[in-house]
C-alpha cells in the first residue's frame, strides 16, 4: 500500500463526516449568524419521567455498628471496602453493603464523616 494512501483516506473521512453535521445543522435553522439549536424537543415533554428513585429512596446507614475484621461474618479477604483512617481509627465499610445504601453517616472519633459510594462505577469518598 502506498504510504500517502492511509493519510488521504483519514482525511477524507474527516472531512464528510464534518461537513454532514455542519450542513444539516445550517439547513435545519439558518440565519446570517450562523446556526441556532432548536428548543423543540423530538418527544413529547410529558413522556419524560424520571427513572431513578425519588428524594431519600436509598436510606443512608447512620451510625453504623461496627466489628473487627476478625469478628467479621461476612467480610471474606477477597471483598471490596471503602477504607477511612483518622490517627489509629481504621474503619472498611463493605461494597456489598454500600451497594444498597451508597451513603454511610458515621462518626470517627469526634470527626462527622459522611461516606459516599457509586455502584456504577465502585468508586467512593
Amino acid at each position: 500500500m502506498k504510504k500517502w494512501l492511509f493519510p488521504l483516506m483519514c482525511a477524507g473521512t474527516i472531512l464528510f463526516s464534518c461537513s454532514g453535521w455542519e450542513t444539516q445543522e445550517t439547513l435545519q435553522n439558518p440565519t446570517d449568524d450562523g446556526p441556532v439549536l432548536s428548543n423543540e424537543w423530538s418527544i413529547p415533554v410529558e413522556d419524560i419521567i424520571d427513572g431513578g428513585p425519588g428524594r431519600d429512596g436509598i436510606p443512608a446507614l447512620e451510625s453504623p455498628v461496627l466489628t473487627t475484621a476478625a469478628n467479621a461474618s461476612i467480610l471474606s479477604d477477597t471483598d471490596l471496602v471503602l477504607g477511612y483512617k483518622n490517627g489509629n481509627d481504621i474503619r472498611a465499610y463493605q461494597h456489598i453493603i454500600l451497594d444498597w445504601h451508597e451513603i454511610v453517616n458515621d462518626r470517627v472519633g469526634d470527626v462527622s464523616v459522611a461516606i459516599t459510594y457509586c455502584p456504577l462505577t465502585g468508586t467512593g469518598i
